[in-house]
Formats: structure tokens, sequence, C-alpha cells
């Protein structure tokens, strides 16, 4: 058996060992290996997906931070869905009103949050909730058992109730029901995709291989691979920017993955810092993008392995998650928030960006053509200096924040924060989601700031 074969058997049989040798990291590694098994049949999970009942719905909502969400996201743009599928990832009041405007008679409402307990699901339920007057026949519930949130929705009598797998943590559960119940409510071939990520051997060894190739980048001190993607797979490169980033980026190491959305490439192309190609990827059908994921994920392992990190935690994120509370409180006190940096130009922040190993613009503002636009021209910009990473907050929180306070110290953080949105309430609290919004973004500066990181504050008006 060959030394990469070897890996790959003791990857398989969830030996924490590969990932550190301290028996208390080992342990926490060894315990989040549930996913390497989801391919495998699961005779009583596919009949009970098969069964589910949408209600008629012509719009399914997922309602997910990070791992919860972006799967379905990526899913859905590469190869569509018979039924509208709907992401609600942010606290953005335009983003929060555009799905309260659906007619709740004819939508269905996944509330997706491992722990039950995620801050912009709750809040984007309670309005929800509002908005369909108690109804609990319009919503689905996916978490982990033993949550509040499934305490809730067997209380309220839910539609369904989609019990995750706790040995997976989120950015892995992308084939587990995490990924598979949206799919399966807007009627995909959930069964394809799934069975997709049952990789022959010589496919895990690839995927392992690869992961050590990015690895032997970041101790050559290439750490930032360039994802380029057109419209269709620009879902997967958001989805892959989470995995890898959140994965690696911790003890001052990691792979920083930048979504670039470039309509002038036909598949999704993995650059390095030197504009070198690493791979290319153009899956068509359900089960090609169930093993894109599968083998992406393997790659992710290999290369938090050879980094010697556990690719399965997220030290640094609970950070910003503190200092979004801090915020809050301050709002319950009736206090006005702000932001602690002066405004910068841009000419001043491509300035600031020269000799920095990243650009990461982090934007708390409507995702509409016209601002994605204005940011996508900032991100060209500010990345013939430094590559440079596009992500709308509080969704990169969930993604690349881990790497943003957690990795290496050479990133430069543009904050971009929409100060005059239209407030919509957020029912039995006494604030709104755009104070909400602003609690998180002022929250992660702090953080950032906290952890020794560079941030610089541009309006986009």
């Amino acid at each position: 058996m060959s030394e990469l074969a070897a890996w790959v058997a003791r990857l398989r049989a969830k030996d924490g060992t590969l990932f550190s040798a301290d028996p208390e990291v080992a342990a926490a590694a060894a315990a989040y290996l549930g996913w390497v098994d989801l391919a495998l049949p699961d005779p009583a999970l596919m009949t009970w997906l098969a069964g589910l009942d949408a209600g008629g719905a012509t719009d399914i909502v997922v309602v997910g931070m990070g791992g919860s969400s972006l799967g379905a996201l990526a899913v859905r743009d590469a190869l569509g869905t018979p039924v509208r599928l709907h992401i609600l990832d942010s606290t953005h009041p335009a983003e929060v009103q555009r799905v309260l405007a659906l007619d709740p008679a004819t939508s269905r409402y996944v509330i997706a949050s491992k722990s039950g307990s995620t801050a912009e699901v709750d809040a984007a339920l309670a309005a929800l909730w509002a908005r369909c007057e108690g109804d609990g026949s319009r919503f689905v519930a996916v978490t982990d058992p033993g949550s509040a949130l499934e305490r809730r929705a067997t209380e309220e009598s839910w539609a369904a109730i989609g019990r995750g797998v706790p040995s997976v943590g989120g950015r892995f559960s992308v084939l587990s029901v995490f990924g598979l119940l949206p799919l399966a409510l807007a009627g995909l071939d959930f069964a394809s995709f799934r069975e997709g990520g049952a990789l022959p051997d010589a496919s895990w060894e690839a995927a392992a291989a690869m992961g050590l190739a990015w690895a032997e980048s970041v101790k050559a001190g290439d750490d930032v691979m360039i994802v380029r993607a057109p419209g269709r797979f620009y879902g997967i490169a958001l989805w892959l920017e989470q995995l890898v980033a959140e994965s690696t980026g911790k003890l001052g190491t990691g792979l920083y993955p930048v979504a670039v959305r470039d309509d002038a490439c036909e598949a999704l192309v993995l650059e390095g810092r030197d504009g070198a190609e690493l791979g290319r990827y153009a899956p068509q059908t359900p089960a090609e993008l169930g093993a894109q994921f599968m083998g992406f994920q393997v790659a992710t392992a290999a290369c938090g392995s050879a980094l010697g990190v556990n690719p399965f935690d997220q030290p640094n994120v609970q950070l910003a998650k503190d200092m979004a509370r801090l915020q809050i409180a301050r709002l319950e006190k009736g206090e006005v928030l702000a932001s602690s940096l002066p405004l910068a130009t841009l000419d001043e922040v491509r300035v600031a960006a020269e000799g920095a190993g990243y650009v990461a613009i982090l934007a708390y503002v409507a995702e509409t053509a016209a601002n994605d636009a204005t940011l996508r021209a900032w991100q060209a910009e500010l990345g013939a200096v430094a590559p440079c990473s596009l992500g709308y907050g509080p969704r990169y929180q969930h993604s690349t924040g881990q790497y943003h306070k957690g990795g290496p110290r050479h990133g430069l953080h543009v904050l971009v924060v929409d100060e005059g949105a239209a407030e919509v309430p957020i029912p039995g609290r006494g604030y709104g989601f755009a104070d909400l919004m602003r609690a998180q973004a002022y929250g992660d500066e702090a953080a950032l700031i906290n952890a020794g990181r560079r941030v610089v504050r541009v309006s986009l008006a």
C-alpha cells in the first residue's frame, strides 16, 4: 500500500491522529469525521426524503448560515431546480424583505441550524413566523438531535424535521440532510447527488494528493488560491471558499481561497497566486457535483493534516459572535451603534493594500445588481494590488471569517456598511434587522482589531 493510500485508509477509518499527535485534539478531530461515510447507502434517509411533501409550494426558502445553506445555493446555481429555491443568509433588511414578500401560502421555509440557536436564523424565523401567523405547516427544520430548534418544531407541529448527524460539521454537511432536504423539496435528484459522493479509491487518493499539494504551496509562501467561476459555478466557488478558509485558517497558517466571478470562464478554475492553473472542473449532473463536493472535502482534510491544524474546529469564530452580542447589549440600552474607524477613500485603500497578503472586502449591503457591480469593480481594482475576496456580511463570518482572525496576519480587511438601510422590525425584540446587521459588522470590526488585523472602512455611496 502506498503512503497516500495508507493516509486515505486512516481517514476513512476516522483516525484523528492524522491531524494532531495531541490526544485531546486528535479526539476532537475524530469526533467530526462522520462526513467520510455520508455517501454510504442509507435507505431509510432516502425513503424519508423521497416522501417529503412540499405542500404545493412554488418557492422553497432556505434560512441558514455557512454550511447550512451554501451547499443548496451551489447546487441550485450549478444545476437549477424545478421549484424556485431561495437562500436567506443575510440580516440586511432588504434581503429579509425579499423573502417576506413571498406568498406564505405557496412557500415552504427550511430553517437550518445545526446548533438550533444561530443568531441570524433565529431573527429571520421570528419575522417569517409572524408573516405566516404561526402556521407551523409551512416550516421544516433541519438541525441536530436535541437542539432547541428540534424541540420547537416538535411542539409547534412543523411539517417535518430533518435530523443531522452530530459527527458531521456544518461545512462538511452538503451530502447530509442539510444539503439534501432543500434539494428534495425543490425537486432535484438528491439521491444521485448523494450517490455521486461515493468515490472510487483512486479518486479518494487523487483528492488527498491535491490537498497535500495545496499545503505544500502554503508552506512555500503561496497561501492564496484563486477560484475563478462563471455565474453558474460561482456558488460552488463560495462553498469552496468557506470549506477551505474555515477549515485551514487557524494557528497563523492556512490557505485562503478567493472566489472571483469570471464569466469568461466556462468552468470552475483553481489558480495559484501566480496564475498557474491547479485544476479545472465543470460538473454537469447531480452525481458529478456530489463527487466534486466529496473530493474537495477530502482535499481540504488532507491540506489541514499537512499544515498541522484541525480542519473541523473554528476557534476564532466565537470572538466575532461575542463582540456582536456586546453591540446588541448596547442597542438594548438605547445606545446608537457606530464604527470606531474613520472613512477611507478607495485610493487610500489601494495604497494600504500594497504589500498585503490578501484584501478582503466585507460588505454589509444589499446584494443588488448595482451594489454587486460596484463591489466587483472594487475587487478587480484592488485585486491588481493583492488577491482580493468579496464577501457579503454576515455570510462571510461563517465562511472566511475564521481565516481573517486565525490565519496569517497579512490581510487588509475593508469594511463596507449600509448605514442608511430602511429598518425591518424583528418581532419580540427592541431592535430591527438593520440594527442587528450593524451590530454584526461592528462586532467583527472589533474582533479583527482585537486579533491584531488591519481594518479600514469605506462607504459604498
